[in-house]
């Protein structure tokens, strides 16, 4: 055993590299520094040190050590090496790099350095770079475990999920035990859809570190793509009790929350995840929604205002410099208003553009080409135009969501009367024609447009078409079809004594948006309706509408209710628990029933 002798210089310098490979940093930087006061020009001494006062925090003081081991020694690869590891802990990326590279022109079999040299360029965003270096040290060591971690992570920020999981897994194959890889294989696992995979690599994880927040917070959000909410919630709460400062796992529970219908929950997880992490977008931008959802209209126009700070969010597409409105005097101004989210967005949120025109506002709204017929409608001599130039100068621009903020809508004086939309004269007559006087005749739309996100994303707010086969049965009604594009297919499925009309294949089928569907609705007696554009369509026109919707559905519709805010002939039908569309429908039979002649 040895023993601690002052007066020695070596054994002060060997206890402090016995306890370095310890993990015994403060003992490691107190017997080093004591060798250093006798012989204070050894570069490996002062190297170590350094590695000594980065594992404990003292990063300024680690780079002093390094430095001088440097200027003792240009030579030492190590050192640089090392430099570079403080470098990239303070997030001096790019000088990490640098150092990263000097170390590399020392010693270029050195491959340890080029996996941290990957490793650094994936914090700058610099992908391929990343890739090239990792794959380098692997060609140098193939059985570096680290490495192919590492890999697996640049892969899955390079939306390469299928290679980043070949990755992951020759890392378990190397090494069987290491907690982060089954995680982060994991989330290779949840990018491809595969949930029950990601569950079982993130419980192994769990099983070889019981403690891992990480883990339970990324089983949560697989929980929760996957639809199962109050199993994401137990895994979120598991996460913030081993480590309350959890912002990110606060912020996904608020949204759990929110699908079980617990708002005022949902808002005061929001509320704990803003208080750790102030500069959090995405958590306050979530809350107002949230608010909105509960009618609290003003804060939740502000807050959904951060919407533009979220990394993920577009941006205002209005020409470079033009000034954001925040509520100035518009007499005599010319104002860009440009559209966001999807088309029902655009037709509920044009409401606001004749106010601004009311407020002595030139108006110009920016909006998809195929919109421009439908809007044509709106009073206030709006301009419309596909997309500005970088050279038209406006005084104000806003996002079209925006304008309720600044017009102080409360929800209860949203502006301008139904309809307010246009329909084609020609087109109208055309289809009276065509679907004639016969039979109470209903609109139906089952399916909007599908995006990624697990149950709740592809199938919340549409419902199989043989959900509507009890409305089929009543008789003198007519289905008739107004979807478009994905769901098409399921017309071809219709049980016996089911009727569905088609109106042919060039229904809606020009570059106008929703012209023959909006020049037909008046001859309609009824539309049944998803969530989708197609709802905003029919009750901006006026139409008497029937929207039947999710448990939670979207912050537009309210948590509770059978009318609509936004649109006076729009009635409300909502599941009484997840996914039970029978209810829904069941209710609706009973009174197209008696509406029925």
């Amino acid at each position: 055993m040895l023993a601690w002798a002052p007066q020695h210089d070596g054994a002060n310098y060997l206890l402090g590299i016995i306890a370095l490979q310890r993990g015994e940093f403060a003992i490691a930087e107190a017997q080093i520094s004591l060798a250093l006061k006798s012989n204070p020009n050894v570069a490996t001494a002062h190297r170590h040190l350094g590695v000594a006062l980065l594992r404990l925090g003292r990063d300024q003081e680690a780079l002093l050590s390094f430095d001088t081991a440097i200027a003792l020694n240009a030579n030492d690869a190590e050192s640089f090496a090392q430099r570079g590891n403080a470098m990239r802990q303070i997030g001096r990326f790019s000088e990490a790099v640098a150092d990263y590279d000097k170390a590399i022109a020392l010693k270029p079999d050195f491959a340890v350095v080029w996996n941290n040299r990957g490793f650094t360029l994936n914090s700058l965003d610099r992908l391929d770079e990343a890739l090239a270096s990792i794959d380098k040290a692997l060609a140098l060591n193939p059985e570096y475990a680290v490495a192919h971690n590492m890999r697996g992570l640049v892969l899955h920020n390079l939306k390469r999920p299928k290679d980043a999981l070949a990755s992951y897994d020759r890392a378990i194959a190397l090494k069987q035990n290491d907690a982060n890889v089954h995680l982060n294989r994991g989330a290779a696992l949840h990018e491809l859809e595969r949930y029950e995979e990601a569950l079982a690599s993130y419980d192994r994880a769990l099983v070889l570190k019981p403690d891992f927040a990480a883990a339970l917070y990324a089983r949560g959000n697989t929980m929760k793509s996957a639809g199962r909410y109050e199993e994401a919630l137990a895994s979120y709460d598991r996460a913030v009790a081993l480590e309350p400062d959890f912002a990110e796992a606060f912020y996904d529970r608020g949204f759990v929350l929110m699908e079980m219908k617990r708002p005022d929950d949902a808002i005061a997880s929001y509320d704990r995840a803003i208080a750790l992490k102030p500069e959090y977008p995405e958590a306050i931008a979530s809350r107002g929604m949230c608010k909105l959802a509960v009618g609290r209209a003003k804060e939740g126009w502000q807050e959904h205002e951060y919407r533009w700070q979220v990394k993920t969010h577009c941006e205002l597409d209005a020409p470079p410099g033009t000034p954001v409105w925040r509520g100035e005097d518009l007499r005599g101004r010319s104002f860009l208003v440009c559209a966001e989210g999807g088309l029902g967005d655009i037709i509920q949120f044009s409401r606001y553009l004749p106010v601004l025109a009311g407020r002595g506002a030139a108006v110009s709204f920016q909006v998809p080409q195929k919109m421009h017929a439908l809007l044509a409608g709106l009073p206030g001599g709006i301009r419309f135009i596909a997309q500005a130039s970088a050279n038209d100068k406006f005084d104000f621009c806003c996002g079209a969501m925006g304008l309720p903020e600044h017009l102080d809508d409360n929800l209860g004086n949203i502006p301008f009367p139904t309809p307010y939309l246009s329909i084609d004269a020609v087109r109208a007559e055309r289809w009276r024609k065509q679907l004639g006087d016969v039979g109470f005749k209903i609109g139906i739309s089952w399916q909007g447009t599908r995006w990624r996100g697990g149950t709740a994303g592809i199938a919340g707010r549409g419902m199989p078409l043989l959900e509507f086969f009890p409305l089929a049965q009543i008789p003198n009604v007519r289905l008739i079809s107004l979807q478009m594009n994905e769901g098409v297919d399921q017309l071809g499925f219709l049980p016996e004594g089911m009727r569905v009309e088609t109106l042919g294949d060039d229904f809606d089928s020009g570059p106008q948006a929703f012209a023959d569907t909006a020049a037909l609705m008046p001859m309609l007696d009824l539309v049944i309706t998803c969530d989708t554009s197609l709802a905003h369509v029919a009750g901006a026109l006026g139409r008497p509408t029937w929207i039947a919707l999710q448990f939670v559905p979207d912050w537009r519709w309210l948590l509770e209710g059978s009318t609509s805010l936004w649109y006076p002939t729009v009635r409300l039908f909502r599941q009484p628990r997840r996914s039970d569309w029978k209810s829904v429908f069941a209710e609706m039979t009973a009174k197209l029933t008696k509406l029925v002649p």
